[in-house]
């Protein structure tokens, strides 16, 4: 299976980064995946996708892996995307060992069977939703302009700026981290491409405030000069 081939290259790229570059907990491995799916008689397609989940839940757990799934409520990005997954492995050897499970080879042609397109980016280090947020919860995720370490510098340290902002709105950034690597596809056509350099959860308590207030909407045009890309998805659990 190509997809098999593409994460082993990834996890052995990943085991060549930097100290610094590497997730936090040794060599623990966090990733967030971005699935779309097919329009065509998409309930049915979603149907097929949360079968999934739940079967693939307990394949996963028996490895020590971890996974939480939220739906996309509402979102800013021209790729459309209905589940968002994030997902943790203990190390390299179990991620590999996972997916030579006969059942997940058994259950994974039901996802490449409901997905139009799926994109996956590793961080470099812990990055998981709130399971009881108190407000909503805003994932944004950020390709920056070249340089892209003076870029990112840049647009942390107006975030940090925005302190009385967010205060005013009870907003707070839940966990910021950057993508070490990223691939679109699930089988065939799987290919590598480039990991997002910022990676956010913000819990937003006064939505409607926020994006009303021009101190805000001066911060955000400020932060839009370093950025390449964003896309942005409003998250609610999956039931």
């Amino acid at each position: 299976m190509r997809l098999l081939l593409i994460l082993t290259s990834l996890l052995l790229s990943m085991s060549g980064l930097k100290a610094d570059d590497m997730p936090t907990n040794g060599h623990q491995i966090h990733y967030i995946g971005f699935n779309s799916l097919k329009a065509d008689n998409k309930p049915a397609h979603d149907k097929a996708f949360r079968d999934y989940i739940h079967a693939l839940t307990p394949i996963m757990a028996k490895h020590g892996l971890t996974l939480q799934v939220f739906k996309v409520a509402h979102q800013s990005a021209d790729q459309k995307v209905d589940y968002i997954s994030f997902g943790t492995a203990p190390d390299q050897a179990t991620f590999q060992k996972f997916f030579t499970d006969p059942a997940f080879h058994a259950i994974f042609p039901a996802l490449v069977g409901a997905l139009d397109h799926h994109f996956v980016t590793f961080t470099d280090g812990p990055f998981m939703p709130k399971a009881h947020a108190k407000g909503h919860q805003l994932l944004s995720v950020s390709w920056l302009n070249d340089p892209a370490d003076a870029s990112l510098k840049a647009v942390e340290k107006l975030l940090e700026s925005g302190e009385a902002i967010w205060a005013r709105h009870n907003t707070q950034a839940i966990i910021m981290r950057h993508g070490v690597m990223a691939s679109t596809g699930l089988a065939d056509d799987v290919e590598m491409v480039a990991a997002p350099n910022l990676v956010e959860i913000w819990e937003v308590g006064d939505a409607h405030g926020l994006f009303d207030d021009p101190d805000f909407t001066k911060l955000e045009k400020a932060v839009k000069t370093h950025v390449q890309e964003a896309r942005s998805y409003w998250l609610e659990p999956m039931k």
